[in-house]
């Protein structure tokens, strides 16, 4: 599923301060996996004006995938 992540300059999460790894060499990023007890957090289009910030990502989403309000 693709979703849509804003995050602060630089890649980084504003609430986590987790540092996502960028796309190099024309390809996608590096996967990245929940932690234990964790999720990722991601927004469908019509969510995405409740989450601005400097910058705006697509998300490939694999597993299993909860929607919440």
């Amino acid at each position: 599923m693709i979703a849509y992540k804003f995050l602060a300059p630089g890649a980084v999460g504003p609430f986590s301060g987790f540092a996502w790894p960028v796309p190099s060499g024309g390809g996608p990023g590096p996967w990245v996996a929940a932690g234990a007890g964790g999720a990722i957090h991601a927004c469908r289009t019509h969510h995405l004006p409740w989450w601005l910030d400097a910058e705006l990502w697509a998300a490939e989403l694999d597993g299993e995938v909860e929607e919440r309000p």
